[in-house]
């Protein structure tokens, strides 16, 4: 996601989050939001970080891949529905540095 590069993460230790868009944005099917906010929670023995926002019951999941110092690797994914394996199917990898 190119436009996404400049989008700022920051994630608090009260399990709170916000991410703020920067001025790449150029999905013209998604309402600009300058900001999303809300809880997150690790899930899976700590493997998955899900994010649920504070304006409504959406949720996003995001397999942790990497823990470096500077750096996190996450893959954003959405788990098959009813489905009692883990398999999932890969929207995108999102790399967070500091």
């Amino acid at each position: 996601m190119p436009c996404a590069e400049d989008n700022d993460w920051y994630f608090f230790p009260d399990s709170t989050f916000i991410m703020l868009e920067d001025s790449l944005f150029c999905d013209p099917d998604v309402e600009l939001s300058d900001t999303l906010a809300g809880k997150w929670v690790l899930l899976n023995n700590d493997d998955i970080l899900a994010l649920v926002l504070t304006d409504g019951p959406v949720y996003a999941f995001f397999e942790i891949h990497s823990i470096g110092p500077q750096e996190l690797i996450l893959h954003h994914f959405e788990p098959e529905p009813d489905s009692a394996s883990t398999a999932v199917h890969v929207h995108e990898k999102i790399i967070l540095r500091r």
